[in-house]
């Protein structure tokens, strides 16, 4: 009941329903890591206090919620109230027209050398990782788009079937489990739409069913998987083809051995991420962690780009974990304890709240740059999804969650101010469709 309450205040602080869907995302990945261990206990008929780390894991839990309060407040505060559709600055024909479904589905595919050809650079280069993968996560603007025209015109289904299809591959078949954030983007636009059919329920539905399904799946297959597709290497690298890759995946799916209960079981483990907080707390009572300031760390970090400082350190967020928590973590395996908990340490409970409730001002001024461009309300919307749907997820250690969010919102700034102009007079859909044009605008 607790963790509802929270949810539910959290929307409340940010202004839901009326306010924009991004912000309550924000919320919810936030909030669904603490409930996952709340109801993983409550399905083994259990008590958090009665685990082996005893009451700290009900502190850690409590206070996650409270912290997840505190960044709905900061996410309104920097929003500065702004309801689901601010205004523009600048109004006119461009401004109010919506985006055509021929020049969303050209865009996006047309666009897909493009992004191929970032995420290249990014895997060759370490100096300009970061900011290629941020201008390549310009596709999931363009996937907003996409969506959301197909849901305002109630056509175009199949183009959108083919776009998640695509994003659905080339993440399935790579290291990292990237097949999830097409649907997280579709579910968005979706929400964004407002409207309530038999056929966008039906979609919503669909999202959901397959996101689990896959999920279970990748978590089925994925020990062996990346044995198999790093080469044995247990480096974090793909080295087989891609036709490989996806025989491997089909005949994975198909196959008869797939453990589904064991995959729920491993999943709901997956899903919730306050144990390591929770051993965090319980060597802070024993005073046994010494490490510099981590919010220091990924402010020094932001200041010292690799491209101009090739020697800096190489954020490794087993490495932070086995020193917050004294548990030694797998070369090959990445685990963070999250920027929430990395706050209690730097600052104590409850003055860790102060850099919680500025990162939400941050993100949510973020957002209220985005909403206020001289753009479509479409357009505004595609970019601050783009932009935030996977900003500071719980399980996100500070150093990366900073980084990332600030290269991703120049990035996403510098294609709205620059890119978006070139193509916004092609893009538009310039029917007299006084439809079309209030359903934009409503």
């Amino acid at each position: 009941m607790i963790s509802i309450a929270a949810l539910t205040v959290g929307a409340y602080c940010i202004g839901w329903p009326t306010h924009y869907p991004v912000l309550l995302w924000i919320v919810g990945v936030n909030w669904l890591p603490i409930a996952a261990d709340i109801l993983r206990a409550d399905l083994a008929g259990e008590r958090l206090s009665s685990s082996s780390l005893g009451s700290y894991r009900t502190v850690a839990v409590l206070i996650s919620l409270l912290a997840g309060v505190v960044l709905a407040v900061g996410l309104r505060l920097g929003a500065r109230g702004i309801g689901s559709v601010p205004s523009p600055i600048k109004t006119g024909p461009l401004v109010s027209s919506p985006v055509s479904l021929r020049g969303a589905v050209v865009l996006f595919f047309s666009a897909y050398p493009i992004i191929f050809a970032l995420d290249l650079i990014g895997y060759l280069s370490p100096g300009l990782r970061q900011p290629a993968w941020a201008f390549a996560s310009v596709k999931f603007v363009f996937l907003y788009l996409l969506a959301a025209t197909v849901f305002r015109l109630q056509r175009g289904y199949e183009w959108l079937l083919l776009a998640v299809t695509v994003e659905l591959v080339n993440g399935f078949t790579g290291f990292f489990s990237d097949y999830k954030e097409a649907f997280f983007i579709v579910a968005i636009a979706l929400v964004s739409e407002r409207k309530t059919n038999a056929k966008l329920a039906l979609i919503a539905g669909v999202i959901g069913v397959s996101v689990i399904w896959l999920s279970l799946i990748w978590t089925a297959i994925k020990p062996e998987y990346r044995n198999w597709v790093s080469g044995y290497t247990r480096a974090q690298i793909v080295v087989r083809p891609f036709g490989d890759r996806v025989d491997y995946i089909v005949r994975a799916i198909l196959s008869e051995g797939l453990d589904y209960e064991a995959a729920n079981l491993k999943l709901l483990n997956r899903l919730g991420y306050t144990e390591y907080y929770s051993k965090v707390l319980a060597r802070l009572e024993t005073s046994a962690i010494d490490v510099p300031s981590r919010y220091v760390s990924a402010v020094q970090s932001i200041v010292m780009p690799r491209l101009f400082f090739p020697d800096k350190p190489i954020l490794d967020d087993s490495a932070v974990t086995t020193a917050l928590t004294g548990e030694e973590i797998d070369s090959d395996t990445s685990v963070s304890v999250g920027y929430v908990a990395e706050a209690h340490v730097d600052f104590g409970f409850p003055v860790m709240m102060v850099p919680i409730l500025l990162i939400g001002v941050m993100i949510g001024a973020q957002a209220r740059y985005f909403m206020t461009r001289d753009a479509p309300l479409i357009v505004r919307r595609a970019f601050c999804a783009g932009c935030l749907f996977s900003t500071f997820g719980y399980q996100m250690n500070i150093d990366k969650a900073l980084g990332g969010n600030l290269v991703g919102f120049i990035a996403m700034a510098v294609t709205l101010k620059f890119g978006y102009p070139l193509i916004s007079t092609w893009l538009a859909d310039r029917s007299n469709d006084s439809q079309t044009l209030k359903a934009m605008t409503s």
